[in-house]
């Protein structure tokens, strides 16, 4: 599998996009990670109502106890407090629902502002970059091979933009019929710099889009 071109200014280029990738997905984990620390925040006041139900159950049932030791009119007595002590049990609860829904959308949003900007650069790097690499690792296959400059050259003639072919002189096509080796290395070299492969090591192709 060739993962780089062969020309440095090429080459460069990839690394620099790799590099940059790792720094984005870095900063939408972070940011995906501040966005949950953000809202997760505001379950500050749902602790509160847990924390103060809790404390009113508690208070209420302790004094349901205490009345309850009352001879004769104990039991009377105990009835209210212990309907305040659930109603302390009831408020507790509401709280802690609230706390655990905002811990949830704080995970889920959080979840999302960080693996959708991932997704999106991943499935646009992987294109370019899978492309790439099924091109130039063909394209090298074939380097060296009989008759590989012949198909290089064809392949340049049939599908390179004419802005490209201009600068290798007038006549190209009946020079290419004519066998002339330096117009067949020459848009060999031109086809295989577009897969990001040189001849014979030559770091020197025509300078091409530069697509990871």
């Amino acid at each position: 599998m060739k993962w780089y071109a062969d020309s440095s200014g090429r080459r460069t280029f990839q690394i620099v996009v790799d590099v940059f990738l790792l720094c984005f997905l870095a900063v939408s984990v972070w940011l995906g990670k501040r966005v949950d620390d953000g809202i997760s925040t505001l379950r500050g006041p749902a602790d509160g109502l847990t924390s103060a139900g809790g404390s009113f159950r508690d208070n209420m049932s302790g004094a349901a106890d205490t009345v309850g030791g009352i001879p004769l009119v104990g039991d009377g007595l105990k009835s209210p407090f212990e309907a305040l002590s659930g109603s302390g049990q009831r408020l507790a609860d509401v709280g802690t629902s609230v706390a655990s829904t905002v811990d949830t959308v704080a995970r889920t949003v959080g979840i999302v502002v960080a693996v959708v900007p991932i997704v999106v650069a991943l499935l646009v790097w992987a294109f370019f970059r899978i492309r790439f690499v099924r091109r130039a690792t063909a394209a090298s296959r074939l380097v060296g091979s009989e008759g590989s400059m012949e198909l290089f050259a064809l392949r340049a003639l049939t599908r390179q933009p004419l802005r490209r072919l201009a600068p290798l002189g007038p006549n190209l096509a009946r020079r290419f019929r004519d066998g002339d080796p330096v117009v067949v290395r020459q848009l060999a070299a031109l086809e295989l710099a577009t897969c990001g492969v040189s001849v014979d090591g030559d770091e020197t192709s025509p300078r091409v889009p530069r697509l990871a």
